[in-house]
């Protein structure tokens, strides 16, 4: 009976620095859009954003934001 060659999961990465950051999810072709979640104890607040310029003004709230990034699969 012939033996099976072994094969490492880990050949694609080797010679990268330590720390470089390999992207190991499924390549689906999904749109990038920012959900943004600006919350008090009296309101709530949900917009769904295409470009980082349109959240900076949460910046100059008193109120607490949360901002998900969806859509994160675009590796090039």
């Amino acid at each position: 009976m012939a033996k099976k060659k072994r094969t490492s999961r880990y050949k694609k990465h080797v010679g990268l620095a330590p720390g470089t950051l390999v992207y190991t999810g499924d390549k689906t072709e999904n749109v990038l859009f920012i959900e943004c979640i600006d919350y008090t104890p009296e309101y709530v607040k949900v917009g769904e954003h295409k470009d980082s310029k349109n959240i900076l003004h949460y910046k100059a709230t008193n109120s607490n934001t949360w901002i998900n990034i969806n859509g994160l699969n675009h590796v090039k």
